[in-house]
């Protein structure tokens, strides 16, 4: 029950702020994979799987986000599927704003928390985004979890497991931002007509 309520609580706090000035809606496609005890994406005999998302973005403004996203990895043959659950706090080294020409391009990081097959992790991505339209954009990312330290019930203490996980594919995304409707499309170009 208290896990349900955690996950209620994760989804609501990212879905009130759908009011707010700009938020984007993707998905995610790509792959995941365990890794052979190490950060590197060396991964284990027969744990690449394809995988899907999707993530919801709170901008607050042209340089940080919050963000709240699921990724599902497929299992193929005999093996389990895979779940990641995540909050994270993203960082633009370049100001995407949608209502500016340019630029179109910047290479971003983020971190935070997460479930992975309801364990928790720490989150880190790291990735470029690539803004087409004003309201449409992708990206390519890898996303990599290291495993939190789990208490052992039997012992009372703690267990280090060295297991990190990684997603690597592209994401799309839909920009909704409150503009007005009678303005031109980028700022640059209402200066421009002024």
């Amino acid at each position: 029950m208290k896990r349900l309520l955690l996950l209620l609580g994760f989804f609501g706090i990212f879905g009130s702020a759908s009011t707010q000035e700009s938020t984007d809606y993707g998905f995610f496609l790509g792959m995941s994979q365990e890794h052979l005890q190490t950060i590197m994406p060396v991964p284990k005999a027969g744990s690449v799987m394809p995988a899907i998302g999707a993530f919801y973005r709170y901008n607050l403004n042209s340089r940080y986000g919050l963000r709240g996203g699921i990724n599902y990895g497929l299992a193929t043959g005999a093996g389990l599927n895979s779940l990641d659950i995540h909050g994270l706090f993203e960082f633009n080294f370049l100001p995407l704003n949608p209502t500016l020409e340019k630029p179109k391009v910047s290479t971003f990081v983020a971190a935070g928390l997460g479930l992975y097959q309801i364990e928790p992790v720490m989150a880190f991505n790291v990735g470029v985004k690539y803004r087409l339209t004003e309201r449409i954009g992708f990206s390519v990312e890898w996303d990599l979890r290291r495993k939190i330290i789990g208490a052992d019930p039997d012992t009372d203490t703690y267990v280090l497991p060295s297991n990190w996980y990684s997603h690597i594919g592209v994401t799309a995304s839909y920009n909704i931002i409150k503009t007005c409707k009678t303005c031109p499309f980028y700022e640059s170009n209402r200066k421009k007509n002024r």
